[in-house]
C-alpha cells in the first residue's frame, strides 16, 4: 500500500509539473464542449474584409454524434463572469468574395485569424464611461492591432485560423435581412493548443463554428452576432491520463488483496 501511494504522489506531482503555464481557475471539460456567443462584426465595401470581436457567454457539455454539430447539448458549466473570469475572441482577415451578392458566398480566409483569450474584466460592456470596452472602442481599421486592444491585455489561450467560412444571405422571420454562416478552424499555437487539436471536425478541423450575423444600426460597428456557436471535443492533459491509469491500478491492487 505504502508503494501504490507513493506512486500515486509521484504522479500527481508530474501531472502538475505538466501543467505548469496553463494554470487557470477556468477548465475545459473532455470531450465536446459547447460556447455560446454574441459579438460585433464589420465589413466595409472599401475593405472587404470581415473582422470582428466576439464574448463568449457560456459553457456547455456538448455530446457529439458525429463529425458535424448536430450533437445534444447538457447541463451549463461555466458562465461569462464566473469567478472573474471572462472569455472573448477576435478575429480577422476573412475576404468577401463579392460584397452585396446573395445566395451563397464562400469567402477567402488565407489570411485569416482568430484568437481566444481569457480576461478578468469585461470587454463587451455597453457602458460608455468603462475604459475596459472594445464594444465602445469600436472596429478599427481590420489590423489585428486595430481593433480588441483592451481583449489583447488579457491572456492568450489559443491562435487560430480559419479553414473555411460559408455564408448565405436571406431574411429571417420577420422580413429583415441576416446572414447565416458556417465555418470551420484549425489550432495554430497558444498554451491550450494540445488539448484542443482534436481534429475532430471531418477528420481535419479542430473548431465548428454557426450562426446568424444581422445589421445593426446606429454603431461603429456594422453587424452584431448574437446566435453563435462553436463546438469543440478536448484532449485530455497527460497528467489527467496518468491519474486515471493511477486510479485503475489502486482497484486491481486492491481487487487482488481481497482475492
Amino acid at each position: 500500500m505504502k508503494k501504490l501511494l507513493t506512486l500515486f504522489l509521484a504522479t500527481f506531482l508530474l501531472s502538475g509539473a505538466l501543467g505548469v503555464g496553463k494554470a487557470q481557475a477556468l477548465s475545459f471539460e473532455p470531450d465536446g464542449n459547447k460556447f455560446l456567443i454574441d459579438g460585433f462584426s464589420y465589413l466595409t465595401e472599401t475593405q472587404d474584409s470581415l473582422w470582428g470581436i466576439f464574448s463568449i457567454g457560456t459553457l456547455s457539455y456538448w455530446e457529439p454524434s458525429s463529425d458535424d454539430m448536430d450533437g445534444a447539448q447538457g447541463s451549463t458549466y461555466w458562465t461569462k463572469g464566473q469567478d472573474g473570469e471572462y472569455l472573448a475572441i477576435k478575429f480577422g482577415g476573412i475576404v468577401a468574395p463579392a460584397l452585396g451578392e446573395g445566395g451563397v458566398a464562400t469567402w477567402d480566409v488565407a489570411d485569416s485569424f482568430a484568437q481566444l483569450w481569457l480576461l478578468d474584466f469585461d470587454a463587451f460592456s455597453t457602458d460608455p464611461l468603462s475604459t475596459n470596452s472594445d464594444v465602445i472602442a469600436g472596429p478599427g481599421d481590420g489590423a489585428i492591432d486595430s481593433f480588441g486592444v483592451n481583449i489583447a491585455t488579457g491572456t492568450l489561450l489559443l491562435e487560430m485560423e480559419f479553414d473555411s467560412f460559408i455564408t448565405k444571405a436571406g431574411l429571417d422571420l420577420s422580413g429583415k435581412p441576416q446572414t447565416d454562416a458556417l465555418g470551420y478552424l484549425s489550432v495554430v499555437d497558444g498554451p491550450l493548443a494540445d488539448i484542443f487539436d482534436s481534429n475532430f471536425f471531418q477528420g481535419l478541423y479542430d473548431v465548428g463554428i454557426q450562426g446568424t450575423n444581422v445589421p445593426l444600426p446606429d454603431s461603429d460597428w456594422n453587424y452584431t452576432a448574437n446566435q453563435y456557436s462553436a463546438y469543440a471535443t478536448v484532449v485530455p492533459e497527460p497528467g489527467t491520463i496518468l491519474l486515471l491509469g493511477v486510479g485503475l491500478l489502486g482497484l486491481a491492487a486492491g481487487a487482488r488483496r481481497r482475492n
